[in-house]
């Protein structure tokens, strides 16, 4: 089975070889596109939901007009509800690994936030914070690992 691991694009900028990269964001970076990297927009939030909600978490921070749970819930749900919610993760990983060829080191998952998790992996148990770490980075490695798949933080080999 390929192995599955999460990542963010500061970690190419620091020298982190990750195994086949593949964009999970919406608008991943002009350099990722430039270098030919893959993407799986599909797997983003989607903007009608995501530029409202982030408003919402920037007014949380500046006043504290809304609850970290209730922010937090509100994206699972429509990140759910509106992106992988119909379909299985077997569906998802099936997907992701349809376009990659070289599967010998795996394949990561990345966005813009920084790493989620404790030592190597990201633990059931860690609840990330909003406006630290907390992305649909962290929701997606949780649904694939839902599946019995191993999916974990890229730390290096």
């Amino acid at each position: 089975m390929c192995k599955i691991y999460t990542g963010y694009f500061g970690g190419l900028n620091k020298g982190i070889d990750y195994p086949n990269p593949i964009s999970i964001a919406g608008w991943p970076p002009k350099w990722w596109i430039d270098r030919g990297f893959q993407k799986a927009t599909w797997l983003a939030p989607k903007a009608e939901w995501f530029w409202p909600w982030k408003k919402k978490v920037e007014e949380y921070t500046s006043s504290g007009g809304y609850s970290e749970d209730e922010l937090k819930a509100e994206y699972e749900e429509e990140y759910f509800k509106t992106v992988i919610g119909r379909m299985s993760p077997s569906d998802v990983v099936g997907l992701l690994l349809k376009d990659v060829i070289v599967f010998d080191r795996g394949v990561t998952l990345m966005c813009y936030e920084s790493p989620v998790g404790k030592d190597d992996e990201f633990v059931d148990s860690y609840e990330p914070k909003l406006g630290v770490d907390f992305c649909h980075r962290f929701l997606l490695a949780k649904y694939i690992r839902s599946g019995g798949y191993d999916c974990k933080e890229y730390r290096g080999t």
